[in-house]
């Protein structure tokens, strides 16, 4: 196959673009081929692509343009999705994972006696106490201890180590890649699922989610239409998870709405979704990122965040930022609008809040169901 101008088309591997036939499929092929080539891939500008209901992920291994293209994402028949908790497009480095060993950690240490050949993302758990033990109505058993940093050639550690690791029982390594992964543009509309769920979580995916470290979002636009009384939340439309240096630019998410279950302690709860959601993520960038509705008390945060490290929203407008499970080193706010939901904060480090407004009921909310600490400066 040829691409004389060497950026890959979805439409040679099939696609329509006509917003009805699913053109998932040969999305994935399209993508398959640029990752095995090393070409960046283009779509079609102006059509729209449906992406059908199959359990099918697209990998992204190179920089991608979706420019003006329409994505559907049709959830409104649950029953003809055949996984939500499938995601769309996956954003992964084509680099082979790393093998690293270590048996101890201790917190702030800032050097490990390993040498890998690039620099890596690592995180390495300790199984044997759980850390975030959440209170109140949405309790939990909290999760594994185990912390997210990059570990560069020379042994030296980026991002706080935040707890004791007598052992570690688990390390997952991966190589960064040097070159920075873009993603440019893209309109999407998900009609969203009316899911009856009445007791506890279903969260549904139907996303894109990057564990690519050195990936950049660029313009992304996301609409949500179609809600009713009834329905499941999504777990980020964009979601990071296990990577580092990450950064959302320009980017518009829709605030969803609030639905009600019963939560963990067997007592009425509310729940949403976040549009965008970061875990376990080295360096979470959000530069001019907008969303709306933002004082609209029926919305749902936009996002969410678990073990972080280093997280900078810089020109924002959105309805909430809140920290779950902990941030450390850096949590900067500057120059933001930050809606009805406010900031939330849990964890250690320099906190800064700058040039910004909120509109929520407290300047900064320390979460009391996760314990109400920051170790550090505000």
């Amino acid at each position: 196959m040829k691409f004389p101008d060497g950026v890959v088309d979805y439409e040679s591997f099939g696609a329509k673009g006509d917003g009805v036939a699913d053109d998932l499929p040969a999305m994935a092929d399209a993508h398959a081929y640029a990752n095995e080539h090393g070409l960046p891939v283009r779509s079609k500008p102006g059509v729209t692509y449906h992406l059908g209901y199959r359990a099918l992920t697209a990998i992204i291994g190179t920089s991608t343009d979706w420019n003006t293209s329409r994505f559907t994402i049709d959830d409104s028949d649950q029953d003809a999705v055949e996984d939500h908790k499938a995601s769309l497009f996956q954003v992964r480095s084509l680099l082979d994972p790393v093998d690293i060993q270590f048996d101890t950690l201790i917190r702030d240490q800032k050097q490990l006696d390993v040498r890998p050949d690039q620099d890596c993302f690592v995180l390495a758990e300790y199984d044997k106490k759980r850390v975030y033990i959440r209170r109140g109505l949405n309790q939990n058993n909290g999760a594994p201890q185990h912390d997210a940093f990059i570990l560069r050639t020379d042994g030296s550690i980026e991002g706080h180590i935040d707890w004791e690791y007598p052992e570690i029982t688990n390390i997952d390594a991966h190589a960064i890649d040097p070159e920075t992964l873009v993603i440019s543009g893209g309109v999407f509309t998900t009609y969203a699922n009316r899911e009856h769920h009445p007791d506890g979580y279903n969260y549904w995916s139907r996303n894109i989610v990057i564990n690519r470290s050195n990936t950049e979002v660029n313009g992304l636009i996301h609409y949500v239409v179609g809600e009713t009384d009834v329905g499941c939340p999504y777990s980020g439309f964009i979601s990071a998870r296990q990577c580092a240096r990450i950064t959302l630019r320009d980017c518009f998410a829709s605030g969803h709405k609030i639905y009600q279950t019963i939560g963990a302690a067997g007592k009425p709860v509310s729940m949403g979704t976040y549009d965008y959601n970061a875990n376990n993520v080295v360096g979470f960038t959000m530069i001019g990122c907008r969303q709306n509705l933002i004082t609209d008390r029926s919305r749902w945060g936009v996002i969410g965040s678990n073990f972080c490290k280093d997280i900078l929203l810089e020109d924002c407008t959105l309805s909430r930022m809140d920290t779950h499970m902990g941030v450390s080193g850096t949590y900067v706010i500057r120059g933001c609008n930050l809606g009805h939901m406010g900031l939330n904060a849990i964890g250690r480090g320099k906190l800064v809040l700058e040039n910004s407004t909120l509109y929520g009921g407290s300047l900064i909310s320390f979460r009391r169901d996760y314990g109400s600490t920051w170790e550090g400066n505000v």
